[in-house]
């Protein structure tokens, strides 16, 4: 990023003194890509699961955020146990952040088909920052004098129960609070840092017409820091999904503000998927601004490319929806 002014608009939507960025990368289609959310979803899928992801945030703007997400995951031959690894990598403006997370998920199965999932993943942040590469309106400013990089572990715990129709998941990505830095100023200090936040999500499919080949799967994801110290709203991703014939999804999904005072509102996404043969998911997403940075970006795209490989010639027993 060229402009230290645009970051400090950018910063100044998110918070005053304590600058909480995004906690964690997210993605607009977080149904089929659920492993970086929720570690207990490891072995969600009851195949080996494979998903990749991009995403260009806030196009246009200078330093936006982009983010790759590779996943994979899949129960073991204890199928009792699931194992998963999550790669991701988060870039905005001049900062990198790279996390590499292991998961492993002990799953209990009940009688209706049903699974009740306990996941840990447990890696590392590899944090690094540019800030003497921003052009700068003070040059004497503390903030910008020195670059950052570090190490710092990342644990996550979440626990996930589902069925072949529906599931409701709730975790903590970031158990460990993560001090990224600290600048101390004659007038304040600003502290770069990631607090625990609670994540809750649930689903349900709707399976309509006789042959069931029509399906209306109403999605929620709820996003809170329950920290004392930063006073933050929830943040709530509402989708509606329509599926035709198990082969075409076609969504639409609110989602509100993050910690922004003056308004509790960030954009209106679309979305479709494709179910291809062979187990393939190819799926889109844009996200239309309607907070204020409307003014100064042209929208977030988004791509998932997935793979779903059965581990046994019988296959799946029942479809997974999600």
């Amino acid at each position: 990023m060229k402009n230290i002014k645009i970051i400090i608009a950018v910063l100044s939507v998110f918070a005053s003194n304590a600058l909480i960025a995004q906690q964690e990368p997210f993605n607009t289609m977080f149904a089929v890509n659920k492993l970086p959310v929720n570690p207990g979803y490891t072995g969600g899928k009851d195949a080996l699961s494979i998903r990749a992801v991009y995403r260009d945030q806030w196009l246009n703007l200078p330093g936006n955020p982009r983010t790759i997400h590779i996943n994979a995951h899949a129960p073991l031959s204890k199928e009792s146990l699931a194992f998963g690894f999550s790669i991701v990598n988060d870039q905005i403006g001049t900062t990198n952040n790279t996390s590499l997370a292991p998961s492993l998920a002990y799953r209990i199965f009940f009688k209706n088909d049903s699974r009740l999932s306990f996941g840990i993943s447990a890696g590392i942040q590899i944090f690094k920052s540019k800030i003497t590469e921003l052009e700068a309106v003070d040059v004497n400013d503390p903030m910008l004098q020195n670059n950052l990089r570090g190490v710092r572990p990342q644990v996550g715990m979440g626990v996930y129960y589902y069925n072949t129709k529906y599931y409701v998941g709730i975790s903590v990505p970031n158990v460990i609070p993560v001090k990224l830095t600290t600048f101390r100023t004659k007038e304040d200090d600003f502290r770069f840092q990631q607090v625990p936040s609670l994540l809750i999500m649930g689903g349900y499919t709707f399976e309509i017409g006789k042959k069931k080949n029509f399906w209306i799967q109403p999605q929620l994801l709820m996003k809170y820091m329950p920290s004392t110290k930063f006073k933050t709203p929830f943040e709530i991703d509402a989708n509606l999904m329509f599926t035709l014939y198990k082969y075409v999804g076609l969504g639409l999904t609110y989602r509100s503000g993050i910690a922004n005072p003056y308004q509790n509102r960030e954009s209106i996404d679309v979305m479709a998927l494709f179910h291809l043969p062979k187990d393939i998911t190819v799926g889109y997403a844009y996200d239309h601004t309607i907070s204020k940075l409307k003014t100064y970006n042209g929208g977030t795209h988004e791509i998932v490319i997935g793979y779903d490989l059965a581990l046994r010639k019988k296959g799946i027993r029942t479809p997974r929806y999600f």
